[in-house]
């Protein structure tokens, strides 16, 4: 076991997802913020564990092949984009075997992986939460405390510009005109260039119609602003528009305030043409879209397939009103939407296909049990989470299912988060079950190869 306050020096022989180098010390893993594999580092012991402990970096004597110069001034005082100080395709490798790493601690050792699916990694924010500091300054909360990073005009690395500069200009017009802060200010961007504020007060929103007003006559961009106190469950139309609308996939989608949508337009699309190709595989004449949002993944798919019967489910009343609205706009006939318990209704209505989405805890027990009893030919998850997901599909696979692939998706580029897509089946014929092995062995052999190099 090693000791607190002892220095060592090391090679760095890989890196977590949250961006801390790892060493090896008599066998013992040691993470150290700041390195990165390749690196041979000087550090000093801050914290021993049994099988682990952590390391703070002291020097870095030599540089590893992977490393970069951090593009973004707020990387080291943000905490945001931890993986903002290595490669490209590092950065895939690591959300791989991050993603493997979690099937096999499920106790899922021969699962065929994809490699990791790679979005552009700039400005690819179109919705951002800024806070505001005791000085009004506008930014993000740095990693795991409430003190704000403040925005600054040499540019944070996520955000499109346009973002950027109402966040900032929001910070200078209460200031000037000695408004009231607000709690947090949600900006969302559309791909016509549009953007809608949704403002959010710890008490009242008086002071919201001054700070509308002055926003929406230094950018023309601002289609509306809505506001509310942290006490409403639903924001009030200020000035404008309520809802953004925005394209993604050929398909126009309105979205209101409340609801949740995807953050990242590119790395949605490439996700959703991975869930489209897993779904071309399967046989089926209605598809339940669980825990469906706004409705995305059941409209691209129901578009796609209009002899068969799709039915979007969602908790959020405000998110199924927006999908009824999305479905007319786009004239998708073939989809119904139910607002209610995701589990209750597949119970009862029992589709061939079923294609869930949920938070990050991933699915309830209750709905684990459903999947079983209703057995549909084929499930496709979509997960935020690759351990709550590999920790669903080990119970999914206790019941007969069996994974046909798993694909990691760069939803969240240079942070430590990957969304994942996994095809599970119950139809494994002989032919299906060679090309996943074959698959397998070849990234066995490839994995080998590379130690050997």
């Amino acid at each position: 076991m090693l000791s607190p306050c002892c220095e060592y020096t090391a090679k760095i022989v890989d890196n977590t997802v949250l961006g801390a180098g790892i060493a090896k010390i008599d066998g013992c893993a040691v993470f150290i913020n700041g390195a990165v594999k390749g690196d041979v580092c000087r550090f000093v012991i801050t914290e021993a564990k049994k099988n682990f402990a952590v390391g703070k970096l002291i020097e870095i004597i030599s540089e590893g092949n992977v490393r970069i110069l951090p593009d973004c001034p707020l990387f080291e005082s943000c905490g945001g984009c931890t993986l903002r100080h290595i490669k490209e395709e590092y950065e895939a490798a690591i959300k791989e075997n991050t993603v493997r790493s979690a099937f096999s601690k499920a106790g899922l050792r021969e699962v065929n992986v994809n490699p990791t699916v790679m979005p552009c990694v700039v400005r690819y924010r179109n919705n951002v939460q800024l806070h505001f500091d005791k000085d009004g300054n506008s930014g993000f909360y740095e990693e795991s405390s409430n003190t704000v990073c403040p925005l600054t005009k040499a540019g944070c690395a996520v955000i499109p510009k346009v973002l950027e500069d109402i966040g900032i200009a929001s910070s200078v017009i209460c200031k000037e005109q000695k408004l009231p802060f607000p709690e947090k200010l949600a900006l969302r961007l559309s791909t016509d260039g549009n953007v809608s504020i949704a403002v959010t007060y710890d008490d009242n929103i008086a002071g919201c119609e001054k700070l509308a007003d002055e926003l929406t006559c230094r950018f023309q961009c601002i289609t509306g602003v809505s506001a509310k106190s942290s006490g409403d469950s639903s924001y009030t139309s200020i000035r404008g528009e309520r809802y953004l609308e925005t394209t993604l996939c050929s398909l126009r989608f309105r979205v209101s305030p409340e609801a949740f949508f995807q953050v990242n337009y590119e790395g949605a699309e490439l996700l959703f043409a991975k869930v489209t190709e897993y779904a071309e595989r399967c046989k089926f004449t209605h598809c339940a879209d669980l825990y469906c949002g706004t409705g995305v993944i059941g409209m691209i798919l129901a578009s796609r397939y209009r002899d068969a019967r799709f039915t979007g489910v969602e908790i959020n009343p405000e998110a199924v009103e927006d999908a009824k609205r999305n479905a007319e706009m786009n004239r998708i006939g073939n989809i119904d939407f139910y607002c209610g318990d995701a589990a209750r209704f597949a119970a009862e209505n029992k589709p061939e296909l079923v294609i869930v989405d949920p938070p990050r805890r991933g699915l309830s027990d209750r709905m684990i049990e459903v999947i079983k009893d209703i057995s549909p030919e084929n499930v496709i998850y979509v997960s935020c989470n690759p351990f709550t997901l590999a920790r669903d599909v080990k119970k999914l696979c206790g019941f007969g299912y069996k994974i046909y692939e798993v694909t990691p998706v760069n939803m969240f580029p240079r942070t430590g988060h990957v969304e994942c897509v996994v095809s599970l089946t119950r139809g494994f014929d002989n032919e299906l079950r060679e090309r996943i092995n074959c698959a397998v062995a070849y990234k066995e052999n490839e994995r080998i190869l590379c130690n050997i190099n």
